[in-house]
């Protein structure tokens, strides 16, 4: 389920009055970029199938219930490579260093070691897959909401509604000569949302427990 940046419309203009929803819907936006850019919450796991000689492989972001693309990839994090019931896990490279590690070898045919993403929904493989095995990349990255967005996932709302509303109001405030700038709410609500991302970070991460651990959110 997701929720509606509707949503927050009154717990925002409970702190900026008379603010329009246009204004909240945009801003909302923003802050929720920032959010999911900056604390890395959000994750979908993708299964790709792959195709003999074939090196790059692309993956589709959720759609939301309206349709409209919710999430675009930002950064991938673990590529997993399945065949005959092994698991490997792949290594991230740059062109550049598989260029140098393989040489002339680059490109030819044979069980990948490494992947590269750059940016969008694609990684190359290296080498380039030797065999097509149904299902064999396990891909988990982290995505934010496109530009476009107007809603994200439920449980994400929930669990960082607060911060994402100081996000929106601090993104509001802080714009200088216009009729809802407020030089002395925005810094309070900057960091708010600030401390928030933190916070969301350290425990995404497992940075706020001794012990090493994986949390995954948003149910993918």
């Amino acid at each position: 389920s997701v929720m509606q940046f509707t949503e927050a419309y009154s717990a925002v203009t409970a702190q900026i009055p008379k603010v329009p929803e246009f204004v909240i819907d945009s801003a909302f936006n923003r802050a929720a970029r920032r959010f999911f850019e900056e604390t890395e919450v959000h994750r979908q796991t993708f299964t790709v199938s792959t195709v003999k000689g074939q090196k790059t492989y692309t993956f589709t972001p959720s759609l939301g219930s309206s349709g409209v693309v919710i999430s675009v990839t930002h950064k991938v994090y673990n590529v997993i490579y399945y065949e005959n019931s092994t698991a490997k896990k792949l290594r991230p490279t740059t062109n550049k260093f598989a260029t140098q590690t393989f040489g002339p070898s680059l490109y030819e045919l044979n069980t990948p070691q490494y992947f590269n993403h750059t940016f969008g929904n694609s990684i190359d493989l290296f080498q380039t897959p030797q065999l097509g095995v149904s299902n064999a990349l396990s891909i988990e990255v982290c995505v934010k909401p496109t530009r476009a967005a107007t809603e994200i996932p439920d449980d994400l709302a929930e669990r960082y509604f607060e911060g994402l509303v100081a996000g929106t109001v601090s993104e509001i405030a802080r714009v200088p000569d216009t009729e809802f700038s407020n030089p002395k709410l925005f810094p309070v609500a900057e960091d708010y949302f600030i401390s928030a991302i933190r916070d969301a970070r350290a425990e995404a991460t497992g940075a706020d427990k001794n012990v090493p651990r994986k949390v995954r959110y948003g149910g993918y």
